[in-house]
Parts: C-alpha cells; structure tokens; sequence
C-alpha cells in the first residue's frame, strides 16, 4: 500500500521510478525480475560501469555483463541478479554456480547481487574466493541507491 506504484507493464525503469525505489526501498520486491537487472545495471552506470543485460532466456548462469575500463586496469564481472524476498536467502548452490560460470568464461569476477541476504554457507564459500567472488545484499543495494539517488 506505497503511495507510488511500479506499472507493470513497464519494461525500463525510469529516474524517477528509481529515486522512488531510493526513498522506499521495499519498492524493489514489486519490481519483475527482469525489472530489478534493469535497476542493477542502472546502478552500475552510476560508478561508471558499462553494462549490457543478457537475453531472458538461455542467460548463460548470468545476467548482466559489466565492463569496468574506467580505472587501473579493464575488468569483466559477470553478474547473477537474484530478486527474492527478505526470507527467502540465496544458498550457497547458486553462488558455487556463479562461480562455475565465471571460471567457464574467463571473466575477471563473478558478482552475485540479491534484495534478499545470503545464507551463512553462500557468505563462507564466496569469502574463500574472495578474488573472484562478491556477494552483494539488500543493504548494499539500499546504500548505492541512496548514494546517486538522493
């Protein structure tokens, strides 16, 4: 019952659905998946990361490519967008597969990004692959969002 609501017949998220989504948060978990790759991407934009999403379907294990060739040195992150609500955690299968498909396709490091939080295994298994896994949680995405959106 938010004062302002995500059309959902929309495909692309506007500025202003965005700074929305900064102000009230829990706006997020109305949003399609599809929706919230869209935000993540627009996201990255932000700390001036080239990103391209993935088609729907047959993503390969990722959904987002982002390019970072803006500071010391070009890296490929392949991202994993996983648009859950707040009890349903990411388990550690989904981020050893992440993981699987970065190594497969020689990217730089696997992000995996959730509006939920990680299970103590996924946090324990990308923490022992710390420099080719980041995991990325509900409060990381609220602080990026109040960062460029305030």
């Amino acid at each position: 019952n938010s004062e302002y609501l995500i059309p959902q017949n929309i495909i692309e998220l506007s500025e202003e659905i965005i700074y929305q989504i900064s102000k009230n948060p829990e706006l997020m978990y109305l949003l399609e998946p599809r929706l919230f790759e869209n935000l993540i991407s627009k996201i990255l934009l932000k700390f001036k990361v080239k990103t391209e999403l993935t088609k729907q379907t047959r993503d390969g294990g990722y959904d987002i490519i982002a390019i970072d060739d803006e500071h010391f040195s070009r890296n490929k992150y392949l991202i994993e967008c996983k648009r859950y609500n707040p009890e349903n955690k990411v388990d550690v299968s989904i981020v050893r597969s992440l993981y699987g498909v970065k190594t497969y396709n020689k990217a730089t490091k696997g992000l995996l990004i959730t509006s939920s939080y990680f299970t103590k295994d996924a946090k324990e298994f990308a923490n022992n692959n710390a420099w080719e896994l980041e995991l990325y949680d509900y409060n990381d995405i609220v602080n990026w969002l109040r960062k460029f959106w305030k």
